[in-house]
This record gives C-alpha cells, sequence and structure tokens, in this order.
C-alpha cells in the first residue's frame, strides 16, 4: 500500500523512541537468588522502602501475583527460574519510562512497573504495579459467557470494548512499543468497559525482545519460529491485532476458522479468509461458519471488513511504527462511526442477529420472529411475496434451524420406511397381531454383519410401559435440539453430530411407541 497524504497516512502519526535499538542487552542467564518472598513475607524497594505481600491472587508461568499492604499496588514476584539478568535490566528500564507509559485514562489504563522489587538480601525477585480490574477479554468474547453471564452486553458494547483496545495499543505504538503476545488473556474488561493492557514485562521494548506468543494469533512469517530468535515487526503486530479485533466483534470466532478447513494455523499460513468482502474473489458465505457468524459479519460495516481483510490476507502489511499507527487509527475512525450508527438505531444493538443486513437504500421492513421473539429486517419484496404463502413470518436463523429439523425428520422417516442409502437400518417393530409362537422382535441381521447382530439396549426396553418409557424419547429429542443448537452457535461438528444423533434416536424411540 502507498502511503503519501491525507487524515491517515503515517505522516499525520508520528513516533518517538524510547530506547536505543543498540542499547546492551545482558544474556538470559540466571540469577542466583537466596529466598523467594511468598504471601506473608516482606519485599523491598530499592529506597529501602518494605512492602508486605498480604495474599495470592494468582500465579503463571512466569511469577505470582500478590496482593501488597499498599492500597491498588500489587507485586509480581517471578519464579526461581525466571529471574535472569535480562529481565532485571528490562524491569529497570520499564520503570524509568513509567512517565511515559503508566497511563490511566477513562477508557484505558496500561499497567507499567512502577518499582523493582528486592528481597530481604537485595536481590531483584519482581515489581511493584497498579492493579488491574475486571474480567478477561477471552471470557468476555465467547458465545456462551455472552448468552448466559455477561447478558447486559450489547453490539455497541463490544464496539467500545474494541474501540478502547486500539486507543491502547496505539499509545504504545506511538513508543515504538510493541505488545508482541497479542491475545485476550492479556487484556481485561470491567464493568465500565475500561480496557485494561497487562503482563506488560513481556512486551518488546527496542532491544528487549517479545520471547512469548499463541501460533494462533501470530503472522504466518512467525508461524514455527522461535520469537527469542524473531522480534517482532510492525506488521506481525498488524496481523494480530486484526485477528484480536475481529474475535471481539464476532466474539471469540477466529477470523482462520472455515467450513471444510485445516487447523487454524495451516489456514493462517495459507492466509485462508472465509468471509465475503466486497470487491475480493470471496463473494459468499459457504466457507464461513455457519450460525450466527454470518449475519454478524453482514452486519459490520463495509470499510471495517475491508481494513481487516486487507491485513488478514497479506494486501495491507504495516512496514513502520508510523504506518501501523495510520492503520490503527483508520480503524478507530471506522469502530466510532460504527458506535454512533449503533446508537442512532442505523445499525443493530444485537450482539447475536438473526438476519443478514440490508443496506438503507432497499425498501425493508422490521418484523418480530414468531419463534425467537427477536425484530429482524426483510426486505418489502420478499415481504410481499412469502406472506401471500406464509401465514407467519420467522427470521433467517429460526427459519434455518426448522428447514434442518423438516430435513432431519424426513430422514427419520426415509430410516423408518427402510428406503435404501439411510444412515441405520430401519427399526424392527412387532406385527399387528404375532402368533403367540413368534418373537416379539424380528431375526437379527444375516451372519455376515456382526456388528448389527445384537439389538441395541435401549430398543429392548420398548417393552417396558412405565411412565418413564414414555418420556425417555421426548427428553432425548429435547436434548439432542439443544446440543444441536449449542453446536451451531459454537461452530462444533461434534456437537451438531452428536445433538442430531440424540434427536433421532428419540424420534427413532417415539415412533415406535406410537
Amino acid at each position: 500500500m502507498i502511503y503519501n497524504h491525507g487524515s491517515f497516512s503515517p505522516l499525520n502519526y508520528p513516533t518517538f523512541s524510547l530506547i536505543s535499538d543498540s542499547y546492551p542487552v545482558p544474556p538470559s542467564v540466571n540469577l542466583e537468588v537466596s529466598e523467594i518472598p511468598a504471601a506473608g513475607d516482606f519485599v523491598y524497594l530499592p529506597t529501602g522502602e518494605r512492602v508486605r505481600l498480604v495474599r495470592e491472587i494468582s500465579s503463571g508461568g512466569e511469577g505470582t501475583i500478590y496482593e501488597t499492604d499498599i492500597p491498588d499496588l500489587v507485586a509480581k514476584i517471578y519464579h526461581r527460574n525466571r529471574i535472569t539478568a535480562d529481565v532485571k535490566e528490562k524491569i529497570a528500564v520499564m520503570v524509568k519510562l513509567k512517565d511515559f507509559l503508566a497511563v490511566d485514562s477513562e477508557d484505558y489504563s496500561i499497567i507499567w512497573p512502577e518499582a523493582v522489587l528486592l528481597n530481604s538480601r537485595r536481590e531483584f525477585v519482581g515489581y511493584l504495579m497498579p492493579r488491574a480490574r475486571g474480567d478477561p477479554l477471552q471470557r468476555i468474547c465467547n458465545a456462551i459467557m455472552l448468552m448466559n453471564r455477561y447478558t447486559h452486553i450489547t453490539r455497541s458494547s463490544l464496539v467500545k470494548i474494541a474501540l478502547n483496545t486500539l486507543k491502547a495499543l496505539d499509545h504504545l505504538y506511538t513508543y515504538r512499543i510493541l505488545m508482541g503476545d497479542v491475545n485476550q488473556l492479556n487484556i481485561l474488561v470491567d464493568d465500565r468497559l475500561k480496557v485494561y493492557l497487562i503482563d506488560s514485562d513481556s512486551y518488546q521494548i527496542g532491544p528487549f525482545v517479545c520471547r512469548v506468543g499463541k501460533p494462533e494469533f501470530s503472522h504466518p512469517d512467525w508461524i514455527d519460529k522461535k520469537y527469542t530468535e524473531n522480534p517482532r515487526a510492525p506488521r506481525s503486530e498488524a496481523f494480530a491485532l486484526a485477528i484480536l479485533i475481529f474475535m471481539i466483534l464476532l466474539p471469540g470466532k477466529h477470523p482462520f476458522a472455515k467450513v471444510g478447513g485445516e487447523g487454524i494455523t495451516d489456514n493462517i499460513k495459507q492466509r485462508i479468509f472465509p468471509y465475503a468482502v466486497r470487491g475480493t474473489e470471496v463473494t459468499s458465505y459457504d466457507k464461513a461458519p455457519a450460525g450466527h457468524w454470518r449475519y454478524i459479519w453482514s452486519h459490520t460495516p463495509p470499510r471495517i471488513k475491508e481494513i481487516l481483510h486487507d491485513i488478514l490476507v497479506g494486501s495491507k502489511e504495516p512496514q513502520t511504527y508510523e504506518e501501523l499507527r495510520a492503520v490503527v487509527n483508520e480503524l478507530i475512525y471506522h469502530l466510532e462511526k460504527y458506535h454512533s450508527e449503533i446508537q442512532s438505531g442505523k445499525r443493530t444493538d444485537e450482539v447475536f442477529p438473526t438476519y443478514y443486513f440490508i443496506p438503507d437504500y432497499i425498501p425493508k421492513k422490521r418484523i418480530v420472529c414468531p419463534k425467537c421473539k427477536k425484530t429482524f429486517e426483510i426486505t418489502v419484496e420478499s415481504y410481499e411475496k412469502l406472506s401471500k404463502t406464509a401465514p407467519t413470518l420467522m427470521c433467517h436463523y429460526c427459519y434455518t434451524i426448522e428447514k434442518l429439523d423438516k430435513k432431519m425428520m424426513r430422514k427419520v422417516m426415509r430410516t423408518r420406511s427402510g428406503r435404501p442409502g439411510t444412515a441405520m437400518p430401519p427399526p424392527a417393530s412387532p406385527p399387528a397381531s404375532p402368533p403367540a409362537s413368534q418373537p416379539a422382535h424380528t431375526p437379527s441381521p444375516p451372519a455376515q454383519h456382526p456388528q448389527t447382530q445384537t439389538q441395541p439396549a435401549i430398543l429392548v426396553k420398548q417393552q417396558s410401559s412405565s411412565q418413564t418409557d414414555r418420556i425417555a424419547p421426548r427428553v432425548l429429542i429435547a436434548a439432542g435440539a439443544a446440543v444441536t443448537l449449542a453446536g451451531s452457535v459454537l461452530d462444533l461438528s461434534l456437537l451438531q453430530y452428536t445433538g442430531a444423533a440424540l434427536s433421532v434416536t428419540g424420534l427413532l424411540l417415539l415412533l415406535r411407541r406410537n
């Protein structure tokens, strides 16, 4: 992409380096530490002031976070094997830069080291930092959690979270600092949608590289390579943040998950992006995961889709920090516009819309779906055509589910009638008036099919006349429907197949009882 002039030109987004790339970084060798403080112990600031570790908050691969006796400040104490010469120097440098990076605004906060911490022998063991609030973004931007726990979160809430995240990252990029390990666990969100960037000690700052990362958030050129030997760059950061923003807007769904695709990292390497974007060769949703994801993407404004698409397929790759800031600020601009359109009613505020977006220039009607009770939009042309033959009109999602249910019912009926090509053999049923000497069940299949010789235990129980026997099929059908729906929402084929199997089994049992 050629950057020259205009509001999103790199010239309008200058950056400043706070530390030279030639700064001498000590080797990554372990330091001798006589004691690792724990809850109840004291640690010390370089000035000699002591701080008490009150209780453990959490523990991870690098260290343990403790509540301290200083209000709103917590301590990170590294595990013994993580206390190295380069980590000690990096924290010391970060503390010197705190006036630039320790930001706490209304929309975001960057949790930055405030002071180095020493043990009683005056050996480096960790650092002091502000306390972050909220829940991990990974929990909030998750379909099941949004449906059950975070029901107050709306579409505009998700857009606001994306906006605040980008604003916080842009502040880092201003000083040529990269998060590096971009992922949903390194970001917290509180009840006011304020974003907290945490784990800043892993950030890439000048010659101090980011040593950790997740393959599913990695640029194709960084997958299968050691992060320690391959410093992050603006283009790798842009790729990771595009994935992050996508997974905020489409809660928890990875942009490289596709129908009939391979694993996430394999799709990343091939740059297979399955969602339709105008002006590209992908014009349908056939390869995009089924369910709400297609509807959400259709409701996303075109320019946002184009920016994310261009970054993810590699047609837009910022090479400098200035170019990275220009891309981020263009996303911020269009997300703010999107947020305003939602609040003004021009776009839906639903987290999981049940219909495809219809542009304003096309005449449309708003209808309440009789099944899910949600309001959806339909073109006037389609409404006039369909209302002549259908007494009630459902949203596209419920219509699709009902069509699948009917298809499954037809499959069950074909199975029952014994038509060839069905998924399972038709269940046996006793004749209307069987002779006393004839068995209640039909004979077992021939010996060349040993896997079907034994009648399934669940069918043998059909001779029972108890109330439980009559209710069981309906329970199976209801459970199957619920599991199928969950599988559709989460785009998990195994759940969908399991739900379908439960429903088919229940239907077969119900038909036999009738």
